[in-house]
């Protein structure tokens, strides 16, 4: 290490300046190899604790534009540039504590909430055995292939993952809880089996702000890699629950439910969730899709909220720094006539048009398909430069993936604002 040589010689230089007049040789000689001795031993320590400590970044940066005058959801794009939507810091930390356990926190800030620090992984590791690891804190739910690295956009060649399949969960990305993860090889097979539980509450942008927690979310996973190939299968359910009482969303359901349109009970309400993947990587080629449902506890009368299918395919080619990409994704709600049944009862019973009731059944159905040209080249070996072109090709007039009500109400002005939207995105990403 040349900082401690030099730290080694300056102390040396030192000594032999101040000393020399008054200390005979022998006793200098002797003093030097002391100070040696000790330095030697500060550098052992500093070296032990460098080990137990490890911070590492990521950064992504960047400017998009979309040429509809509807804002897309997750990133409010519209017709302007906009820097805030691509724009993501984050910091994890792990210190080691021994041998068997460690503390892991990931800290991210984003551009669209304005770079407010979230805590999206908090938690504590105790390696059981060699095979079988218990966690406990605030962990990232394992739904997608791309769980554990999300938003580190250096780890895959897109912008960002695909909208229409991770947008469906977008809501329960982490959780406060407990798992255990368990390690085993069968021949060259390489597999994990996740098993975990927990809690989450938060307050969603969608719905007005409403506050809800999620309760017994239990997570199963499956992880197996040969040789190029990973595959993942997921499950998770969650236990829903929001009071709406004296809401719109209230106002809403009385409206339903005094039609016999049906109801929305976000008192205990039964998500589940599962989701297969595959990827491909040769170090030439990448190859990778998944596919997500998520569904919600049957009821009596009209299904309000839909059950939603998503999935998107990718394909990508090396060549040198330079990587070309194309992804197709889409998703669609499987039981739109049951919204249009609950509407029809309405406008039977002679609710407006307008009544947020009625507008709340349109807001449901988002059935997308969207295509997506790019290519990253590679800066240095962490840092990329990606292009990609994104034409969102049709909703069935339905939202979408767009911004509900600014979206409900182009398609009540018969605009055809949705589409053949176009998105444009120039972005940086770093780790360090």
């Amino acid at each position: 290490m040349a900082i401690n040589r030099l730290f080694r010689w300056i102390t040396f230089s030192y000594l032999l300046f101040f000393s020399l007049a008054s200390v005979a040789s022998d006793e200098l000689e002797e003093l030097v190899e002391d100070l040696e001795y000790e330095i030697e031993d500060l550098i052992e320590q500093i070296d032990e604790r460098n080990k137990r400590f490890k911070i590492n970044g990521f950064l992504s940066a960047g400017a998009s534009y979309s040429d509809s005058t509807v804002p897309l959801e997750s990133t409010d794009l519209l017709d302007e540039v906009n820097f805030s939507p691509e724009a993501v810091l984050g910091l994890q930390l792990e210190f080691k504590l021994n041998d068997k356990s460690k503390v892991v926190t990931q800290l991210v800030g984003r551009g669209k909430t304005d770079f407010d620090i979230v805590a999206e992984w908090g938690y504590f590791a105790y390696k059981v055995t060699p095979a079988l690891t218990f966690r406990a804190g605030r962990l990232r739910i394992p739904l997608f292939l791309l769980s554990d690295y999300l938003e580190v956009g250096y780890a895959y060649p897109w912008v960002r993952p695909s909208a229409e399949v991770y947008d469906l969960a977008e809501l329960f990305s982490s959780q406060d809880g407990m798992d255990i993860l368990y390690n085993f090889s069968v021949g060259s097979v390489d597999t994990q089996l996740q098993l975990g539980g927990g809690t989450l509450a938060r307050t969603s942008p969608s719905y007005g702000g409403l506050t809800f927690k999620a309760t017994d979310m239990i997570t199963m996973a499956a992880l197996a890699n040969y040789k190029s190939w990973t595959l993942n299968a997921n499950v998770a359910t969650v236990d829903f629950v929001a009071d709406i009482t004296g809401t719109l969303l209230g106002d809403a359901d009385n409206t339903f439910t005094s039609n016999g349109a049906g109801e929305i009970k976000f008192d205990h309400l039964d998500i589940l969730y599962y989701s297969v993947g595959a990827a491909f990587d040769n170090g030439v080629w990448m190859f990778q899709a998944e596919a997500i449902d998520t569904a919600y506890e049957n009821r009596p009368g009209p299904q309000i909220f839909p059950i939603q299918r998503a999935h998107y395919i990718s394909i990508a080619r090396r060549f040198n720094r330079v990587t070309p990409y194309f992804l197709f994704a889409q998703n669609r709600t499987v039981s739109a006539s049951d919204r249009r049944e609950a509407d029809a009862i309405l406008a039977q019973a002679g609710v407006s048009p307008f009544d947020l009731a009625r507008v709340f059944t349109q807001l449901l159905d988002h059935t997308q398909s969207s295509w997506a040209l790019g290519i990253n080249y590679s800066l240095s070996p962490k840092a990329k430069l990606k292009f990609e072109w994104k034409l969102i090709g049709s909703t069935k007039g339905t939202v979408g993936d767009f911004e509900d009500f600014a979206a409900f109400t182009s398609i009540l002005g018969g605009q055809d604002a949705l589409d053949g939207t176009n998105v444009y995105n120039l972005v940086f990403d770093v780790v360090f």
